[in-house]
């Protein structure tokens, strides 16, 4: 499945959004990763990356490679511990000791009428899928992304 055929499965469902388990392994195989927002404070990553960042308001999120994996790092991560990998990666960053690596900027719209609540921004080649209120033909709820970790 490539990020085009699987953000139009996704596209068109309703909250409460779960990615199913078999969708979620058919991705991580793939490559695929899925983007969207869940509750008012967190953007969920599922697929070939399974993780969370909490963006509260908004953030930013940089996507890293790692020897086994991937990193989400959480641009708005404070708590300022040496052992930290968000905080480390960001004053890294800042002080360009590293280069930034591909990044996803988390738009909390707070869903008015007509808006939905999260969108992403990023120069990561993707796709986007759309989901809706709790039933049928409620307002748009999140604007979703989905993307291929070869193309980072």
């Amino acid at each position: 499945m490539n990020k085009k055929e699987l953000a139009g499965k996704l596209n068109g469902l309703n909250r409460p959004f779960d990615v199913t388990k078999e969708l979620e392994a058919q991705a991580a195989r793939d490559g695929l990763v899925i983007v969207y927002g869940a509750s008012d404070d967190l953007m969920e990553f599922r697929g070939a990356i399974d993780d969370e960042a909490g963006v509260n308001d908004g953030g930013t999120v940089f996507i890293s490679k790692n020897d086994i994996g991937f990193d989400v790092l959480e641009d708005s991560c404070e708590c300022g511990e040496t052992e930290c990998l968000s905080c480390f990666a960001r004053q890294a960053i800042k002080a360009r000791l590293m280069p930034e690596p591909p990044k996803i900027e988390a738009i909390w719209c707070g869903g008015g009428v007509g808006d939905p609540a999260w969108e992403y921004k990023t120069d990561i080649p993707h796709e986007t899928f759309e989901v809706f209120g709790t039933f049928e033909g409620d307002d748009l709820y999140c604007r979703g992304i989905v993307f291929n970790v070869s193309e980072l």
